[in-house]
């Protein structure tokens, strides 16, 4: 009966490396045809869908948020930074991500990964400022309670229930944009593990032929000496 430690390991499989034998000119048409089907395997056109959605509802509830709260409450970078600029890019790079899945280009598909490398970053400093925004409300919110101020009772619960809405969308946009990003990145990029063997269709047969290397390998009969 075999134990665990007779069980030999099993040792990861190498990828074969890519043989080309035809022309060098379609080489990298070849290379680019792998890749573009690896980047539409992440469904750029889905998730740039999503992107616009995420957008339009980014802004829409930003102009919610300025009717129902005065400017001056509102932090600069919330009103700027984000709900403004943070929504147009979202758009603009959902809207770029459906065009490089329909129309697989390079410039299309570099377009699309600098959109999604900015909307990722304004997720991500939009998500921190919702997070602080959303504590500067509960403070709000007690102090409303305790001066039982009827109007900012009743409205900031409103607010909260909208901003908790922009923090998941915010989060949502986050993880797509880094993966569309990521999916980019390895369409344009060089692939270290992509091995790639050439060989030359000008060689004649003769220098390719294994017979001169057999008959160097064969063993030469040798002399019978009698003792």
């Amino acid at each position: 009966m075999k134990t665990l430690q007779d069980v030999e390991p099993i040792a990861p499989v190498a990828e074969p490396p890519l043989v080309w034998r035809g022309k060098p000119e379609a080489l990298a048409l070849h290379l680019w045809e792998r890749r573009r089907k690896t980047f539409l395997r992440g469904k750029p056109e889905a998730l740039g869908v999503v992107q616009i959605v995420i957008g339009l509802i980014n802004f829409s509830f930003g102009l919610v948020f300025c009717f129902l709260i005065p400017i001056l409450q509102n932090p600069i970078l919330f009103n700027m930074l984000y709900w403004l600029w943070g929504s147009v890019a979202f758009i603009i790079s959902g809207t770029l991500s459906i065009a490089a899945g329909t129309s697989t280009t390079k410039r299309l598909v570099n377009s699309s990964l600098g959109l999604n490398i900015t909307s990722c970053v304004l997720a991500a400093v939009g998500t921190i400022i919702i997070i602080n925004f959303l504590t500067l409300l509960s403070f709000e919110h007690q102090r409303c309670t305790y001066t039982f101020d009827k109007i900012c009772s009743s409205t900031l619960p409103t607010v909260l229930g909208m901003e908790s809405v922009v923090l998941i969308v915010s989060v949502l946009e986050f993880c797509i944009a880094m993966c569309l990003s990521v999916s980019g990145c390895k369409t344009t990029c060089c692939d270290p593990s992509e091995a790639l063997l050439l060989l030359s269709t000008n060689i004649s047969m003769e220098e390719t032929s294994p017979e001169p290397i057999k008959e160097c390998l064969e063993t030469q009969p040798y002399e019978e000496i009698e003792l």
